[in-house]
């Protein structure tokens, strides 16, 4: 569950694969300074945009953007009905 106040988070809980994590999360106008937050930005470990305390963008590794495309590509040649 996701709480935002003024842009920052206070508190974030969530899962992945039954272990916990924290999700970088930042808001728009720390792009100011984009060199710190694609610092932060690694495979699996991606940086959340805010914008007016809510999701707006994510940043993520180029390796892993590719393999999520291929992924997505594979899936829609081979589903059904295609």
């Amino acid at each position: 569950m996701l709480y935002f106040t003024k842009n920052y988070y206070t508190k974030i809980t969530a899962t992945a694969k039954g272990d916990k994590f924290m999700p970088n999360i930042k808001p728009v106008p720390d792009l100011r300074n984009y060199n710190e937050v694609l610092r932060d930005v690694a495979v699996g470990d991606p940086v959340f945009l805010t914008k007016n305390g809510r999701g707006r963008f994510a940043i993520v590794d180029m390796d892993e953007y590719e393999k999520t495309r291929a992924v997505v590509n594979y899936s829609v040649i081979e589903s059904p009905g295609s």
